[in-house]
């Protein structure tokens, strides 16, 4: 068992909070047709289409969104759907955000049968419908929203209610990503964490990282710790591996 050495700074969070599509790294074919996208929403000066991305945890979807958010030069706003118990919760939610933010929904598989039906109004429409009061002297209320664009996650293999499903003007299925991409996203963190990396250690941490967006971000962040303490600065090979071994061991 090895020591586990805790990391004081984020270099590598405040790097994604900058992060373009430009600068994005994979998803090459999601990635043009974004910008495609975001230019056209630009131009047009409305929201963009609503997006979901579906892969596995780790391919990146937030860090996507973040870009989209970035390029546009808005507000991203992030919620988990698992937390979302009725339908007044999400009504609070959606009338809290700016003119042409982004709501990033992950997890969106997890929505409550009783608030697939308001999500769509608000992704359509941009309006509420809201009950007010029980019984005979119930009456329905309609809150407009402001134009916003909703940013979906899902994992593999789930699926939405395809009223739902046919809100999104984009529907992308994040790809794994290959040694070569991750070695870039290897180098630029380094970069941002200001630290020397071989190209051995390079290519150690991202065949590692088999594909995992974030498994790869911790990687090299224990590995810049080994390298501090244990080398002479740099994330050799050795190093990298010896990063390997801890986290194979943990």
């Amino acid at each position: 068992m090895c020591d586990t050495i805790n990391t004081l700074d984020n270099p590598i969070e405040s790097s994604m909070d900058a992060i373009s599509l430009r600068s994005f790294i994979g998803q090459s074919s999601i990635v043009e047709m974004l910008k495609v996208g975001v230019a056209s929403s630009k131009i047009r000066k409305e929201p963009l289409g609503h997006v979901l991305l579906t892969g596995p945890r780790g391919s990146g979807k937030s860090t996507l969104a973040k870009a989209i958010a970035n390029d546009l030069s808005v507000g991203l706003r992030t919620i988990s759907v698992r937390a979302i118990k009725s339908e007044s919760d999400f009504a609070a939610i959606l009338t809290s955000i700016e003119p042409g933010d982004i709501l990033l929904c992950e997890n969106l598989n997890s929505i409550r049968q009783d608030c697939v039906e308001l999500l769509c109004t608000a992704m359509e429409d941009f309006c509420l419908d809201i009950v007010i009061g029980k019984g005979p002297g119930a009456r329905s209320v309609r809150l407009d929203l402001p134009p916003f664009t909703l940013v979906a996650t899902l994992d593999e293999k789930t699926e939405l209610p395809n009223k739902l499903k046919c809100c999104f003007t984009y529907n992308a299925v994040m790809t794994p990503y290959s040694t070569d991409e991750l070695v870039k996203l290897v180098r630029s963190c380094s970069k941002n964490l200001e630290i020397n990396i071989s190209e051995q250690g390079a290519n150690a941490l991202a065949i590692a990282a088999n594909g995992d967006y974030r498994k790869l971000f911790n990687a090299i962040k224990r590995a810049r710790d080994f390298a501090i303490v244990k080398g002479n600065g740099e994330i050799t090979e050795s190093i990298a591996n010896e990063t390997i071994s801890c986290i194979m061991d943990t």
